[in-house]
């Protein structure tokens, strides 16, 4: 069963939003999940307090547009600037988060920064950089930077976050961006820093080697894989990197039918600019026992993602 929504719902507006009219180029974001652990720490101060040691596990994600301009002409040195709603990047370690701050009317978007054909000494305050080697004695380099990070929990300052992919062999030979994640075997180096300070000057500095990288799928179910008992509701949300124009759904091959579908709602961005539809309790449809979800939506972009869940339902 096909569900289309209608173009004047939130769907279509949230479509606007992101530049998918007419006529307008497809804003793809692409995001990175990133496992990694601590492999030095240089805190003269205690400014962490001890929560981090060496060894702990970090999990995180990166996230920016594919499609903006290379704002360096440089041959050898692409530099690809991200607004507040493009580049993101967070770090979770134990009981703290670095993040950048992706609020457009925070003052650490208020400039002056490097603009084309004007450079000052402050940074953009978020950027990717892609520096290709063309001698074998140069790694080639990638880096993802955050200058605009919003405080810790505790109020202690986050000056800069930075993930960086060096390699002497030369992975890539020109400066355009990667629309994939890294192939961690290419790189020798892999690491992302967090440098910080308190309001005192204490500074701290974190370095942590990264595990493993991957592509956030382009349809995420939540909630995922998990048994449930039948007086409990399961709320479907399918997260996309664009709005949903049409949704399809079968449980154990039979489709869901449209008076359930008809009542599934685009809701508003979340925090890592992705969309969502959200769709009313499903259990009155799951069977007892396993039950396979199998999940299509057509994106306004003019792709079409899918994705299958299982739901165990207990009685």
């Amino acid at each position: 069963m096909k569900i289309r929504f209608k173009t004047g719902c939130i769907a279509f507006s949230l479509a606007l939003a992101l530049g998918l009219g007419s006529g307008s180029a497809v804003a793809e974001i692409l995001t990175v999940e990133v496992t990694a652990h601590v492999e030095m720490l240089n805190d003269p101060g205690n400014a962490l307090s001890g929560q981090v040691v060496i060894g702990q596990i970090a999990t995180g994600r990166y996230s920016y547009e594919t499609t903006v301009p290379d704002s360096n002409p440089n041959y050898n040195y692409g530099s690809y600037r991200q607004g507040p709603l493009q580049g993101r990047i967070s770090i979770n370690l134990g009981a703290l988060k670095f993040e950048s701050d992706n609020d457009p009317a925070s003052t650490q978007w208020a400039g002056p920064f490097e603009v084309p054909g004007q450079l000052t000494s402050a940074p953009w305050p978020f950027q990717v950089n892609v520096s290709p080697s063309y001698f074998w004695e140069y790694p080639s380099v990638f880096t993802i930077m955050s200058d605009a990070n919003k405080p810790l929990a505790n109020g202690l300052g986050v000056d800069l976050i930075v993930g960086m992919f060096r390699s002497f062999a030369n992975p890539f030979y020109q400066d355009t961006l990667l629309t994939q994640a890294p192939n961690l075997g290419q790189f020798s180096e892999r690491q992302v820093h967090v440098i910080g300070q308190t309001a005192g000057g204490q500074y701290y500095f974190i370095q942590l080697q990264i595990d493993s990288v991957a592509v956030l799928p382009q349809l995420q179910i939540s909630p995922t894989q998990s048994s449930f008992v039948r007086p409990q509701q399961i709320d479907p949300a399918l997260i996309t990197k664009v709005p949903v124009s049409t949704v399809r759904a079968t449980v154990n091959g039979s489709p869901l039918p449209s008076s359930y579908l008809g009542q599934c709602q685009m809701v508003a961005l979340n925090d890592q600019n992705r969309a969502a539809l959200r769709c009313p309790n499903i259990v009155p449809w799951l069977p007892t026992g396993q039950n396979r979800v199998d999940w299509s939506v057509d994106l306004f972009d003019g792709s079409t993602v899918t994705s299958s869940i299982d739901w165990e339902v207990i009685e």
